[in-house]
């Protein structure tokens, strides 16, 4: 594990088990685990039988996911014992979809290569599951099936929805139906950004699909918001900061919970935060602040906690979280 850690950069994030067997799992992961979609479920550390502490450092929960193709049964069957999985990529940097990629950047990673003539054509990263059902990443098994959205959805035009730039997604929206794409990450990371331009073009050749319009983040750095501008089609920028939270707030589970980093206000400023609990309650907001750390606060928001700890209490039935978001520092 330490070798692992050392050669791909990544000394504390959490890693994914493959288990031979699901035995001694609950009923619950078990029926996740042996789903079509065979995604990474997060199960409690405890219910894993002589888990190494280094998998998910500091966490309850740890990700475990069972062979779900032909190579992976082969492997599982003749190492007969658990296998630590972690994607094909240098940090920073998208997973490899070529042999040539994989060779030129894994070459001081992996001891080995076992390759194919066959090609990947698009990158499905593993879908990430809670054992109670809540979907964290909803990407390999689940992409891309569309998803019914509520009334009052049904009569909107074609959408193309862009998403913001970090942990992106994008969805393409029609006839009552959401089409969500798999997990792209940071669109800022290298190489990332050209698969996210691919996707786009085939998931709409896939659907047919002409939208009408572009709905993307309203803040003017993001690569989303750029190409958006690019397209000659109407352009609605989205603004989670606005008085009243919009209805594509709404997400497909029936909940709403919504939180941003960096949220870009309609006067053109990055401004306070909001947070939506419930059924579409403004649970309050906080008044502008100093972003502490400069463009950095915007992608770790415990840089801005200074700051927010320092204005008066917000309105609204919120007044410990400016306590609270000072604590994170």
């Amino acid at each position: 594990m330490a070798t692992l850690r050392q050669r791909k950069h990544r000394p504390a994030k959490p890693l994914a088990v493959m288990l031979p067997t699901a035995e001694g799992l609950p009923a619950e992961a078990l029926a996740l685990l042996s789903s079509p979609a065979a995604p990474v479920v997060l199960v409690d550390k405890t219910r894993i039988d002589g888990l190494c502490d280094d998998i998910a450092p500091g966490l309850a929960e740890a990700g475990v996911m069972l062979a779900s193709n032909p190579l992976q049964h082969l492997v599982l069957q003749a190492l007969a014992r658990p296998v630590v999985m972690t994607s094909g990529n240098l940090s920073g940097r998208p997973p490899a979809l070529t042999n040539e990629r994989a060779l030129a950047d894994l070459a001081g990673i992996a001891d080995g290569f076992l390759l194919h003539n066959r090609d990947i054509v698009q990158r499905m990263d593993d879908s990430v599951v809670r054992q109670s059902g809540e979907m964290l990443r909803r990407s390999r098994g689940y992409v891309p099936d569309a998803l019914p959205l509520p009334p009052g959805f049904h009569d909107l035009p074609p959408l193309l929805c862009l998403g913001a730039d970090m942990k992106n997604t994008f969805c393409l929206v029609r006839g009552g139906e959401a089409v969500l794409s798999q997990h792209f990450g940071d669109l800022g990371d290298e190489g990332v950004e050209a698969q996210w331009r691919e996707a786009l073009r085939l998931m709409q050749e896939i659907y047919a699909f002409t939208p009408q319009g572009i709905v993307a983040d309203a803040h003017p750095g993001y690569r989303s918001a750029k190409w958006a501008a690019s397209m000659l089609l109407p352009t609605s920028g989205c603004c989670i900061t606005t008085p009243t939270p919009p209805p594509a707030w709404r997400s497909t589970a029936g909940r709403w919970r919504v939180g941003t980093s960096s949220p870009w206000c309609w006067t053109a400023s990055a401004w306070g935060g909001r947070r939506a609990v419930g059924r579409r309650m403004p649970a309050g907001e906080l008044p502008p602040v100093r972003a502490s750390g400069g463009p950095a606060g915007g992608g770790a928001p415990r840089r801005r906690s200074g700051g927010v700890s320092a204005v008066a209490q917000p309105a609204g039935p919120l007044p410990g979280l400016c306590a609270g978001l000072a604590k994170l520092s």
